[in-house]
C-alpha cells in the first residue's frame, strides 16, 4: 500500500520504479566469518569487537599493529581491551616493538611513528586523548587530558620520549581517582586526576598506534608491578566489556542516501546516541580523513588552504579495505556516505551479504531547504567542494535500492515514500539535462590512454578499439557510451568500456584500476591487490559509481 503523506518515518515495501536494480550484481557468495582470536574465558586481550576494523591483532590477542598498504600508515589504529575495571587498584603494561617502515609516507611534517596508551570509557572516542572520555601518554612526552595535550610531562630523569623495548605501565588508583604512568619502572611524571567523566563506571585500557606495534601486558608474571596494585588479569575487579553478536545474523547494516549537507550526519549522530546499545561502527571516508586530522591540516597548510581530492581518493581506497573486513564480522555499521548512485548502492551493499539484515535511510529535501543547511555548516567541518558536473551527475542517477532485494527495509527520515520519489524524479531530469548540455563529446581519446582500454582507439564512448558503439546515447553517463562488442574479436579484452575522459578505472587489459594500474587520480592506486574488482578512485569519472 502507498504510504499516507503524513506520516513522518515510513518503511517501503514496494519496488519504487525510479530504480536501475540490476540483480546480477548481488551474487557473489558471502565472505566466511571472521571471529577473531579464539581465546579463553576470562582471557584479558585486546578487543576484536570494540577496536577498529583495521587494527591487527595477533593470534593469542596481544600484541596489536597498524596495517601499512595503501595509506593505512597515516592513519590512527586504535583499539581496546575486553576487559576493564571500576574499583581497586589496577595496572596493566605495554611493550613496544620494532618501528615499521613506511614507504612513500606522505606526511607533510606530520611524524610517521606515534604512539598513545591511557584509559577510557566504554563507548567513548576511541582514539586516546581525543576526546574528554579518556586520559593518556604519547611516545613523545605528552599527556592528554580533556582531549587537551601537554608536552613535557614525562620527567627528563626517565627521557622524553618512549621508543621500541621501552616498557609501559598504566596504573588506575580507583580510590583516589588517579592515574599514574610508569616507563621502565620509572614514573614519568606526577599522577593526574580523573576528569568528571572517568570518575564513574568501567575504564578500559586503550591504545593508538601509527607504524608502532605494541604487545599487552595483562599478568604481573615477572613484570614491574607498582607497590599496591594488581595486574588486570589477576584483579578480581576486571569486568568483561560489551559482547560481540553471536553471528552477522544479529547484525545491521544501514545505509545513508543524501547529497552533501542533506543532514546524513546528523541523523547518524542522533540514531547512534539514541542505540547506545547497538555500538555501530561508522564507516565513511569523513571517518577516516578524522583519523588522520593532523596530516589533513598540514596538507592544507601546505597546499593553500586546500586539502584536494587527492586526500579524499586515498581515503576512498583504503574505505574499500575497510568495506571487506568489515563485513567479515559480526558488528553494526552505518556507511555515512552519499551513496546515490545505483552502482555505488549495489557495489557497497554487496560487502555484506552474509546475513547482515540491510536497509536504507533517505535523507531527500528540496533544493530550497538543501542549500540552507549547506549554508549552515560550520566552515570547518564542510567538505571539499564537488565539481559541478558531479553534483549534477548525483541528481542524474540520484535513486534508492529495491525492497527486498538490495535492502529489507527503506527508511525515510523526514519526507514520506511518494514525495521522496517525486523529488528524485525532479533531481534526475534536472541533472541529466544539464549533464547533455554542458559535457562536451571526446575526440580520438587515443589508443594508449591510461584508462586502458576503456574509452579505446578513435572511440568516444564505452566501446574498444573498433567500431559498432551501441546506445549512444548514453555517452553522458558517468559510465561512458554504450557497450561495444566486436564480432571478430572474442577476447575479453575486446569488451572494455569507456568512461568520462577514460578515467574509469581502466587498466592494463580492462582489469579495473587494481593493483599498480593507473586508473585513477593522478596515477595512485586503483584498489587493494584486486585485480578485477577494484574500479579506480574519486576522480575517475567515477570509480564504478563512488556515490
Amino acid at each position: 500500500a502507498e504510504p499516507k503523506a503524513d506520516e513522518g518515518k515510513t518503511s517501503q515495501t514496494t519496488t519504487p520504479t525510479y530504480n536501475r536494480y540490476t540483480p546480477r550484481r548481488d551474487t557473489k557468495p558471502p565472505p566466511p566469518e571472521d571471529k577473531g582470536p579464539q581465546l579463553d574465558e576470562g582471557t584479558v586481550a585486546l578487543d576484536f569487537f570494540n577496536s577498529d576494523v583495521f587494527l591487527k591483532i595477533s593470534d593469542d590477542g596481544l600484541s596489536g599493529s597498524n596495517r601499512v598498504e595503501s595509506g593505512f600508515n597515516q592513519l590512527w589504529t586504535c583499539g581496546r581491551t575486553t576487559h576493564g575495571a571500576a574499583s581497586g587498584k589496577v595496572c596493566f603494561g605495554v611493550l613496544l616493538k620494532d618501528k615499521l617502515e613506511c614507504r612513500s609516507y606522505e606526511n607533510f611534517g606530520v611524524e610517521k611513528h606515534q604512539f598513545r596508551v591511557g584509559i577510557s570509557t566504554e563507548d567513548g572516542e576511541i582514539v586516546p586523548g581525543q576526546e574528554d572520555t579518556s586520559i593518556a601518554i604519547d611516545n613523545f612526552g605528552k599527556k592528554y587530558v580533556n582531549g587537551v595535550a601537554e608536552a613535557d610531562y614525562f620527567s627528563e630523569e626517565v627521557g622524553r620520549t618512549l621508543d621500541a623495548n621501552d616498557k609501559i605501565v598504566v596504573a588506575i588508583n580507583f580510590d583516589d581517582k588517579e592515574v599514574s604512568f610508569y616507563k621502565n619502572e620509572k614514573l614519568v611524571g606526577d599522577a593526574i586526576a580523573l576528569t568528571d567523566s572517568l570518575k564513574e563506571g568501567t575504564l578500559y585500557p586503550v591504545f593508538g598506534t601509527r607504524n608502532m606495534p605494541f604487545t599487552l601486558v595483562t599478568t604481573g608474571d615477572g613484570a614491574f608491578t607498582p607497590e599496591g596494585y594488581t595486574y588486570i588479569q589477576d584483579s578480581e575487579a576486571k569486568l568483561r566489556g560489551p559482547a560481540p553478536p553471536s553471528s552477522r545474523d544479529d547484525c545491521e547494516v544501514i545505509m545513508m542516501i543524501g547529497f552533501p549537507g542533506a543532514g546524513k550526519s546528523t541523523w547518524v549522530k542522533k540514531h547512534v546516541e539514541e542505540n547506545r546499545d547497538m555500538k555501530y561502527n561508522i564507516l565513511g571516508t569523513a571517518y577516516i580523513l578524522k583519523r588522520m586530522k593532523d596530516a589533513v591540516e598540514a596538507r592544507k597548510k601546505a597546499k593553500g588552504g586546500r586539502m584536494g581530492f587527492g586526500m579524499v581518493n586515498h581515503a576512498e581506497n583504503m574505505l574499500r579495505i575497510i568495506f571487506d573486513l568489515a563485513g567479515r564480522r559480526a558488528r553494526n555499521y552505518i556507511i555515512d556516505q552519499h551513496n546515490c548512485q545505483a552502482a555505488a548502492q549495489r557495489r557497497k551493499l554487496n560487502y555484506f551479504n552474509g546475513g547482515y539484515k540491510r536497509k536504507a535511510v533517505v535523507v531527500i529535501t528540496t533544493e530550497e531547504e538543501l542549500k540552507k543547511r549547506q549554508e549552515g555548516i560550520p566552515e570547518e567541518e564542510k567538505p571539499e567542494e564537488l565539481p559541478k558536473d558531479l553534483q549534477n551527475e548525483m541528481k542524474a542517477y540520484l535513486t534508492v535500492p529495491v525492497t527486498p532485494d538490495q535492502v529489507v527495509e527503506v527508511i525515510y527520515a523526514e519526507e514520506n515514500a511518494e514525495s521522496v520519489a517525486n523529488l528524485i524524479k525532479t533531481y534526475n531530469a534536472e541533472g541529466q539535462d544539464w549533464l547533455k548540455k554542458n559535457r562536451k563529446r571526446r575526440s580520438n581519446p587515443g589508443f594508449n590512454n591510461r584508462g586502458g582500454f576503456r574509452g579505446g582507439f578513435n572511440n568516444n564512448f564505452r566501446g574498444g578499439p573498433m567500431k559498432n558503439n551501441y546506445n549512444r546515447d548514453n555517452r553522458f553517463s558517468p559510465y561512458g557510451g554504450g557497450y561495444h562488442h566486436n564480432p571478430h574479436h572474442h577476447s575479453p579484452h575486446h569488451n572494455n568500456y569507456g568512461g568520462y575522459h577514460n578515467n574509469r578505472g581502466g587498466g592494463y587489459h580492462g582489469h579495473r584500476g587494481g593493483y599498480n594500474n593507473r586508473g585513477n587520480y593522478g596515477g595512485g592506486y586503483g584498489g587493494y591487490n584486486n585485480y578485477n574488482n577494484n574500479r579506480g578512485g574519486y576522480n575517475n569519472y567515477r570509480g564504478r559509481g563512488r556515490y
